[in-house]
């Protein structure tokens, strides 16, 4: 869902991005690479690689997030860690 978001480039999670530090089209390649873990996810063979790249968005997240103080988007976040895990321990 935040992806889709993402990708349709809504202006406040875009200025989110410009407000700290990235350029505008960074809210777009984050979507696509979450997309992208998705699927990777989806196939068995490529289970672990789109763990290993959707914890290492989590993580760049969570530091962004608590370096900014935008705690607001934390929630999502951990949303996203909860469901990693799950998919991680089936």
């Amino acid at each position: 869902m935040a992806a889709g978001r993402r990708l349709l480039r809504r202006r406040r999670l875009q200025r989110d991005f410009v407000r700290w530090g990235n350029p505008g089209w960074w809210s777009t390649l984050t979507g696509g690479m979450e997309i992208v873990v998705a699927v990777l996810i989806a196939l068995p063979a490529a289970r672990v690689v789109g763990l290993a790249l959707g914890a290492a968005i989590v993580a760049a997240a969570w530091v962004t997030v608590l370096r900014h103080r935008d705690f607001r988007h934390l929630p999502p976040i951990g949303a996203f860690v909860v469901l990693l895990g799950l998919t991680a321990a089936f």
